[in-house]
């Protein structure tokens, strides 16, 4: 069987050794086509309350970190170690995702899926466009999604807990899985930085909330604002290798999906071709 290359997650022995250019591409700052642990997670919260009839802060910032509860912060700061791109499909009536990416650092590289594919089916933008409007290929384009993925350092302004007790969230490890309305701020954040030449590592992010409202529908995007840089710690160099094998224990599991997918797709031919 060939063997298939995704993100290359080594890490060197001595990371102060890189030059920030490499360390930019390595993180998945800088796209360089062009120039099983357990991780929180963070988001913005959409809804007004909880199961349990509690009244959440609609459009504040949610961190959870399973088994526990979420925890909400009215404002944030994030120092993003690393960004990684995946794509995945959601099915909505099956509550779970029917196809998920491997996450790579660059659009530059292969994007193999669980269904034995790429990028889940996803075509190039001219392709997508030239597709009638109403026809069943450009809703499932339309359904095939794109994610930031950052890793990093999460602290909370006026954290609370879901039933509105203070909570303390102060350089939380976390994964922002950042699509949709947040995709461009996210870009264009971290781009303005590359320009820079400032690591995004070496730089605390403040993330506000702000509301939208298109049609009858409210939504809410981040807005990032770099605040000031910070030195790089000898401890930062463990919370740097747990991010990376978090990623590759996450496209190993991929890669299993795929390897199964298409030796199904090969089995299926066999039979078929007899």
């Amino acid at each position: 069987m060939t063997e298939l290359t995704t993100m290359n997650t080594s890490l060197p022995e001595n990371l102060g050794k890189l030059s920030t250019e490499d360390m930019m591409k390595l993180t998945g700052q800088l796209d360089h086509s062009t120039t099983k642990a357990s991780v929180s997670r963070l988001a913005i919260n959409h809804a007004t309350e909880d199961y349990d009839g509690n009244v959440l802060p609609r459009g504040w910032f949610s961190l959870t970190t399973p088994p526990e509860g979420p925890v909400y912060g009215e404002k944030a700061t994030i120092r993003v170690f690393m960004r990684t791109y995946s794509y995945f499909v959601w099915d909505n009536e099956a509550g779970a995702f029917s196809c998920q990416t491997v996450q790579a650092p660059s659009f530059s590289n292969d994007f193999y899926d669980t269904g034995g594919g790429l990028k889940c089916g996803k075509l190039d933008y001219n392709t997508i466009e030239a597709l009638p409007k109403d026809s069943p290929e450009w809703a499932v384009q339309k359904s095939i999604k794109c994610s930031q993925n950052l890793y990093g350092l999460v602290s909370f302004e006026n954290a609370v807990n879901k039933d509105g007790s203070k909570a303390v969230v102060k350089d939380v490890p976390c994964i922002w899985y950042a699509k949709g309305a947040n995709f461009s701020p996210v870009a264009d954040c971290l781009k303005s930085l590359s320009r820079q030449k400032q690591p995004m590592w070496l730089m605390n992010i403040g993330l506000a909330s702000v509301k939208k409202k298109k049609g009858g529908n409210i939504y809410f995007h981040a807005e990032l604002t770099p605040q000031k840089s910070v030195s790089w710690a000898e401890e930062d160099d463990a919370k740097m290798r747990s991010f990376m094998e978090y990623v590759k224990g996450y496209n190993d599991t991929v890669m299993k999906a795929y390897h199964s997918a298409t030796d199904d797709k090969i089995q299926f031919d066999s039979v078929v071709n007899e």
